[in-house]
């Protein structure tokens, strides 16, 4: 018998016992995979359950209306909360939980002062996103714009892509531009003017105000004083 014709009757008797062995089917089909060691806690490093667990009470005052009004009483408040942010996971998990919160307020319906809350966040968004080199902070301040930037703004996201020095951030810019284009028709450029008239305008324009990195000055100073 040839080489080649005895390989192929090895290979066939063991596919044919493969397939005479019938195995049973196993209850648990991933018991090899254990992320228990990767999940739990461990001290100074709780996982997010146990994190949001512990600190219930404390989400609860960081959270509410009051702190977060307080948050974005002006562009310095504004400006000081962003610039918590830290770049490789180094952010508070308290002020990633209340930037979200804000963002997700400025987008509220029933929230009669959500449009200007939305008009002066997004604008602080943006500064603060033009305005820093670390890449882990812009990744936070786009993630945030993602969901709550007005259509015209689009246009600041994706000047700034073009600019972005990193790569992996040039290709997210561009998917947020991309995505707060399409919404263009949800929400007006600017906050409306209470009145019986009160509408949105489609198609408001973008001026000094969307401008990256010539947003308002902060405080009558001009300038932002820590405190």
């Amino acid at each position: 018998m040839k080489m080649s014709k005895m390989i192929f009757a090895i290979v066939s008797i063991a596919m044919a016992a493969g397939c005479a062995t019938v195995r049973q089917p196993d209850s648990n089909p991933a018991k090899f995979d254990s992320y228990d060691s990767a999940t739990k806690s461990v001290e100074g490093d709780p996982n997010a359950t146990d994190w949001q667990a512990a600190e219930a009470e404390r989400l609860k005052k960081e959270t509410c209306p009051k702190a977060l009004v307080a948050s974005v009483a002006d562009d310095c408040s504004m400006a000081a909360l962003l610039a918590s942010v830290k770049g490789a996971y180094g952010t508070d998990p308290m002020v990633a939980t209340r930037i979200a919160a804000i963002t997700q307020l400025s987008m509220c319906p029933k929230c009669g002062k959500a449009p200007e809350l939305r008009y002066r966040w997004t604008k602080a968004l943006l500064k603060a996103l033009c305005e820093t080199e670390d890449q882990g902070a812009q990744f936070v301040y786009l993630d945030q714009l993602r969901w709550c930037a007005f259509g015209p703004q689009s246009k600041c996201i994706a000047g700034f892509a073009a600019k972005a020095k990193n790569g992996k951030v040039a290709e997210f810019a561009a998917l947020v531009a991309k995505e707060v284009a399409a919404a263009a028709g949800y929400g007006c450029c600017r906050p409306c003017k209470c009145g019986a008239d009160c509408k949105c305008v489609k198609d408001c324009k973008c001026g000094v105000d969307c401008k990256c990195g010539k947003s308002d000055a902060c405080g009558k100073s001009g300038k932002c004083e820590k405190k």
